[in-house]
């Protein structure tokens, strides 16, 4: 840091630092602040491989990951609408590839040796919610000053769903950060938050495992599995939105209706809660637990008095 100003060897080249310094320049920030790109005394963003911004003060403060996500969503909000910058395609960094796996558009086949990747990829399923621009990489990059609002720094651009960037933050908290299921609690009105997270894990897993080939990380490492517990979370929430055939999305939680005995009890993971309703909330939302609900599937552990009956 030289004065008010952060000095850094570039991740970007020419091309997307004078994108970012014009789109930072026409966006609004209520409410945040932002790490804009500084420029050196003849005009340059780029100098020698290296290049600057604002410094602004604060701290990552691990385990505020509610309010990161809140933060990113400002953020985001405040995006949308910005076109597509086409620099997206070039880009061929670990990041980059990693998350053209975890979209499908790298075939995963490429990267055998990646642990818990084919667990991943099994339970993928596809998505439809629209792409914007978004952070990639907010956990570690949103700081918090008690006198000021939260900052925004390092941004790195991608064109994907919002709720992705939210989903890294949760694979983050739960692989590096000593998170617990309650950070679910923070994305309990993302729909289909499972698909989100488990692409956010292979992006991660996939990064972090040509990282070590990059830097010939010893065995040792390799031997530690910090995904394992973050991957049956993922695995078990992309089920829950699998076999929600029967189940109605109701904003913080799905519906349980049915036509049978009121005699039930059940158990759905995070981020569903358990509702149960007596009323018919239109065509195809009035159902009962499926077989396969009703025999212990990673989605909800449900018994019932009498056999199921569809409605």
């Amino acid at each position: 840091m030289a004065g008010d100003v952060v000095i850094k060897p570039a991740e970007a080249d020419l091309e997307e630092l004078t994108w970012q310094d014009l789109i930072f320049s026409q966006m609004s920030s209520a409410g945040l602040r932002l790490a804009r790109p500084r420029r050196a005394a003849d005009g340059s963003l780029l100098v020698d491989g290296w290049c600057a911004t604002e410094h602004v003060t604060g701290t990552h403060q691990p385990g505020r990951w509610p309010e990161i996500i809140v933060v990113g969503e400002r953020f985001h909000a405040a995006l949308r609408g910005i076109p597509r910058p086409s620099f997206l395609d070039q880009r061929a960094s670990r990041w980059a590839i990693s998350d053209r796996v975890a979209w499908g558009e790298i075939p995963a086949s490429e990267f055998p040796y990646v642990r818990h990747l084919p667990g991943l990829v099994s339970a993928l399923r596809p998505v439809t919610a629209a792409s914007q621009l978004i952070h990639g990489d907010l956990t570690g990059n949103v700081l918090f000053d008690r006198l000021q609002p939260p900052a925004i720094i390092d941004f790195s651009p991608y064109w994907r769903p919002t709720a992705y960037a939210s989903a890294i933050v949760v694979a983050d908290a739960l692989v590096w950060e000593g998170a617990d299921r309650k950070v679910l609690d923070a994305v309990t009105h993302i729909d289909e938050f499972g698909q989100y997270l488990v692409r956010a894990l292979i992006f991660r897993a996939v990064t972090d495992w040509i990282f070590r080939q990059e830097e010939s990380a010893n065995s040792a490492a390799e031997d530690d599995d910090p995904w394992a517990r973050a991957v049956n979370i993922a695995c078990q929430l992309a089920a829950a939105g699998r076999l929600c055939d029967g189940l109605a999305a109701d904003g913080g939680g799905c519906w349980l209706s049915w036509t049978g005995p009121a005699a039930v009890s059940a158990t759905v993971p995070p981020p569903f809660r358990l509702r149960t309703a007596e009323r018919r909330e239109g065509p195809g939302r009035w159902c009962s637990p499926s077989t396969l609900m009703a025999n212990s599937s990673p989605s909800a552990r449900v018994n019932t008095a009498a056999p199921t009956t569809t409605g």
